[in-house]
């Protein structure tokens, strides 16, 4: 309970859970390290559906018009059916996700284990364009006014940066030099034309 801390209720999943829940409508969806994707009862916390994939979850879903979008430690971003956990769609990124995904302009945004920032067409999972950087992309993007921001997390002696793209085309507006190799994990947040 919010207001007074007790216990509502628990579900025990078996697994780590990494990825933090997406709340709606009565229902809360998260990931399992084990390679489950679960929706269960916000009310009640039991189980409403499941999905099985080949490895577990450590990105955090984000969920859409009726849809949930999640990457996986299997290579792929998913798009499935909020009510009752069908595939919509998966797009085979080629390297693990850990970033989380930023819906904006019918367009998906998350970062891959290999240096990407993808942008996905959010209804088909087709692909538009990529960003590569030296290192990984674990931090979940932020998407405003027709730009997309996010950091590094740099490998084999690179600097950390954190960078802004178009939204619509992936072309470089500009980035900023943390003159650090220590990598940014951290998601930005954006208020009052200000990027933190």
């Amino acid at each position: 309970d919010s207001d007074e801390g007790y216990l509502l209720w628990k579900y025990q999943t078996g697994s780590v859970i990494v990825s933090s829940p997406a709340v709606t409508d009565g229902k809360a969806y998260f990931g399992v390290t084990n390679g489950v994707f679960l929706c269960v009862d916000g009310n009640n916390g039991s189980l409403i559906w499941t999905f099985t994939m080949t490895d577990g979850t450590y990105s955090s879903p984000t969920v859409f018009d009726g849809k949930i979008y999640f990457g996986s430690n299997d290579n792929n971003v998913y798009c499935l059916d909020a009510d009752n956990g069908s595939l919509i769609w998966s797009y085979d990124a080629l390297s693990e996700i850990h970033s989380s995904p930023a819906i904006a302009y019918d367009y998906l945004y998350i970062g891959t284990s290999d240096g990407r920032l993808l942008c996905l067409s959010r209804d088909t999972g087709g692909f538009v364009w990529s960003y590569l950087i030296s290192g990984s992309v674990e931090s979940s993007p932020a998407v405003a006014d027709g730009k997309v921001y996010f950091g590094t997390n740099p490998c084999c002696g690179f600097l950390s940066y954190f960078i802004c793209l178009n939204a619509f085309n992936g072309t470089k507006i500009w980035d900023y030099n943390l003159h650090t190799q220590i990598g940014s994990k951290s998601s930005p947040a954006l208020a009052a034309s200000k990027v933190f």
